[in-house]
C-alpha cells in the first residue's frame, strides 16, 4: 500500500482509497475510470458512491435529514390518529 495525495486537498491517503476520506474526493474513479470501457459505468458509480460514503459530514448530513423526515411523519400520523 502507497501513500498519494489527493488531487483535490493535497492530504496523503492510500492508493487503494475508493475517496479521500478528508474531502470525499473520488480517487479510484479517477485512476481507473477511464482506462478501460468493460462496466466503466459500474465502476465509476461505484467510486461515487463510496465517496459519499466516505465523506464523513455527508453520511452525518443525510442521516439528519432522513431522521428529520421520520420524525415529521411520526408527528402527523400521531396528529391524524387522535
Amino acid at each position: 500500500m502507497a501513500l498519494m495525495a489527493c488531487p483535490e486537498c493535497r492530504r496523503e491517503i492510500s492508493d487503494q482509497a475508493h475517496a479521500c476520506p478528508g474531502c470525499g474526493y473520488p480517487i479510484r474513479a479517477a485512476v481507473t475510470g477511464s482506462q478501460d470501457t468493460t462496466g466503466a459505468v459500474v465502476k465509476t458509480t461505484g467510486a461515487v458512491v463510496g465517496a459519499w460514503l466516505t465523506a464523513p459530514w455527508l453520511a452525518r448530513t443525510i442521516v439528519g435529514v432522513v431522521a428529520l423526515i421520520g420524525f415529521f411523519i411520526f408527528m402527523i400520523v400521531g396528529v391524524l390518529n387522535k
